[in-house]
């Protein structure tokens, strides 16, 4: 009766919200420019502030122990690949990391989402980051010279707008209050986490957002990654660890591919940088291919794969100027991310190298 009963309970608080968001959307819309950020005066404060909340309340967590990331310290596999710039791109398209044909050795991590290890059967918004090697050109963030990192979820819009909402959130968790009662006062933000929180069969058959804007030269873009693959079913039985034993099944039997797409800001006010929670919509512009993924038939899961795979860190400002975050919440990963990891790795006297591309395990 639950699972029945369900669908129906979401399809009515999506439609409700739905409307919350419309005239929320309203509300906001002003003489917004293309391409143009929009930072308030007291961002730096909040970033400062979540920076402080979650180092502490992982401190309290781990109790001197070993420290897991914050978010995404599940991992579901990390895996090789090879990322390949299309070759006749469109002048628009022939833009930084995309301006000629190439393909580029990575590591893929396949994670959750929260700040906390559940099993694969919770409903959860799933992550998806991957680093590609040898990338030549300056680098916005230092810490790594050669690498380009770019990180997804499986929804297309996010459960906090912009970064005051963020530490507040962090804040909320920290005082160990559940995080309905966050939402409640905050209708909008219960959307996302609504529709875009699931289970899924394979990390290998989601479609990945970044969520958040990023430059594509003197333009604004959002990215996808679309699997070529699908067909799985979710296990009648799951285990704790279903996704990591698919994804190993469907790997030990062949390749994984998937079409990297961008989708241009078409509208400053339809389709924001400094709110996440609202999604550009694909009917205002279109997702355009611009290069391939592929997984190849592989074995992963060794504990030396598995230890690499904590120590990695990714962030999306390891990346070339042509294609800058954009946004508070991708203004705060810059400083937010990397103080998190330098964090964890002091803690757990592990020396910071920068990953080749070439390991094997």
């Amino acid at each position: 009766m639950q699972s029945a009963i369900r669908p129906i309970v979401r399809l009515s608080a999506v439609f409700l919200l739905f409307l919350l968001g419309k005239l929320g959307l309203e509300r906001q819309r002003g003489r917004l420019e293309l391409g143009k950020e929009y930072p308030p005066d007291d961002e730096q404060f909040h970033v400062e502030r979540a920076i402080r909340i979650i180092k502490a309340k992982t401190r309290k967590d781990y109790q001197g122990g070993r420290i897991l990331r914050g978010p995404h310290p599940k991992s579901n596999g990390l895996v090789r690949a090879e990322f390949t710039i299309e070759s006749g791109l469109q002048d628009d398209l022939r833009v930084g990391l995309f301006k000629e044909p190439k393909t580029y050795n990575a590591w893929v991590r396949f994670s959750n989402a929260v700040d906390q290890i559940n099993p694969d059967s919770a409903e959860d918004f799933r992550g998806f980051a991957i680093k590609l090697f040898d990338v030549p050109g300056e680098k916005l963030l230092d810490d790594e010279e050669n690498t380009h990192d770019f990180v997804f979820f499986a929804h297309e819009a996010f459960h906090l707008a912009n970064v005051e909402q963020f530490s507040d959130f962090f804040e909320h968790i920290a005082a160990g209050r559940k995080p309905i009662r966050f939402f409640l006062t905050r209708p909008r933000n219960l959307l996302n986490p609504i529709i875009g929180e699931k289970t899924y069969p394979s990390p290998l058959e989601i479609r990945w957002f970044s969520v958040a804007p990023f430059l594509y030269g003197d333009r604004a873009v959002k990215y996808c990654i679309n699997p070529l693959q699908s067909g799985s079913r979710l296990p009648k039985n799951p285990s704790d660890d279903y996704l990591f034993d698919t994804m190993k099944s469907q790997l030990a039997n062949g390749d994984a591919n998937f079409d990297f797409m961008v989708q241009f800001q078409t509208d400053a006010n339809k389709m924001p940088i400094e709110n996440l929670l609202i999604p550009w919509k694909e009917s205002q512009s279109p997702f355009r291919k611009v290069a391939s993924i592929r997984i190849p038939a592989q074995t992963f899961g060794s504990p030396e794969q598995n230890e690499f795979d904590e120590n990695m860190t990714f962030n999306p400002w390891h990346c070339i100027p042509e294609h800058r975050p954009l946004g508070g919440l991708n203004r705060a990963r810059r400083d937010v991310m990397k103080a998190l990891s330098d964090f964890r790795l002091k803690q757990n006297e592990i020396v910071k190298k920068e990953p080749t591309g070439q390991e094997r395990f």
